[in-house]
């Protein structure tokens, strides 16, 4: 029969504490991460795996059987023109380990061409060596069409202020120059260049 119990008490109230902080930052970091849309990433180097989260395979348009996390994979997702810059960024950020930021274009599952923000950091090992890459992908495709049109615009508003046969001076708030079409050049007699800013 049991005679006598031996016990041992250790205050867990800083770990309790730890714990709920920790739960506190990664909600805060999920609501983050959904609000913006923010797809999330890891390279292992060694093992040359890519892991996805879900909002990846949402970007890209695919199911979680379609891709099997190999960088030749992901490599022929990314859009031609801008694979070598990606990857040649990757490699000098690897080398380094520094932070790689770009924007390329990706070709999702459906073949749509979509305009992503990357953004990555490099983790050392033990060795001092890159261990991993964490990164996130942003899909910017609606600024990107929107600065699109609005530079198209502005082209339009340009070529139709230099065709017209009046003159045309524009000031900004403080009445400083900061346009002449061609004829406003003519009357004034100054170019466009000298008047700009008075």
């Amino acid at each position: 029969r049991p005679q006598r119990m031996i016990g041992t008490h250790t205050d867990i109230s800083v770990l309790r504490a730890q714990e709920a902080e920790i739960r506190t930052l990664a909600e805060r970091m999920e609501l983050a991460v959904e609000a913006g849309d923010i797809g999330i990433w890891e390279f292992d180097i060694a093992a040359d795996r890519v892991t996805w989260d879900s909002r990846m395979f949402e970007q890209y348009g695919l199911a979680p059987t379609d891709f099997h996390g190999t960088r030749t994979e992901w490599h022929a997702l990314i859009h031609p023109a801008d694979l070598d810059h990606v990857v040649s960024g990757m490699r000098a950020a690897m080398a380094s380990l520094s932070r790689f930021i770009t924007e390329m274009r990706i070709r999702r599952g459906d073949g749509e061409i979509r305009h992503i923000r990357l953004m990555a950091d490099v983790i050392a090992g033990a060795d001092g060596r890159a261990e991993r890459v964490v990164g996130v992908h942003w899909d910017i495709t609606a600024t990107h069409t929107l600065t699109v049109a609005l530079q198209e615009e502005k082209e339009r508003l340009r070529i139709t202020l230099y065709s017209i046969g009046d003159a045309v001076i524009t000031t900004d708030a403080d009445m400083a120059i900061t346009f002449m079409n061609p004829v406003a050049e003519k009357i004034t007699g100054w170019t466009a260049l000298e008047s700009f800013g008075r």
